[in-house]
């Protein structure tokens, strides 16, 4: 198998690996590792969906082929910084943001 052809399967079953994630339900209590997870059932969904948004740039980033560490470490820090920005403007939300 070439480099190429192995470097586009490794991609392949990174992307498969970001879709699942993004489809499982998240911040739900795990005590077996002493999460307690998030009760708020509108919170969950909103932390959730900013999670998903990272996960879909990543994917994006995958895709491109040609990316350095830095391009996911940014990816964080600029979805950070836009849900930072609004709690500190609107406040932490109690609804979907």
């Amino acid at each position: 198998m070439s480099f190429r052809l192995a470097e586009e399967k490794m991609g392949n079953d990174i992307i498969n690996q970001l879709e699942a994630f993004k489809q499982k339900v998240k911040f739900v209590e795990d005590y077996s590792v002493f999460y307690p997870g998030i009760s708020d059932a509108s919170m969950q969904e909103s932390l959730s969906d900013k999670v998903n948004s990272v996960a879909s740039e990543f994917k994006n980033l995958v895709l491109n082929h040609q990316v350095k560490d830095t391009d996911f470490q940014y990816a964080i820090l600029d979805e950070t910084e836009v849900f930072c920005l609004r709690v500190i403007i609107h406040g932490f939300p109690s609804k979907k943001i």
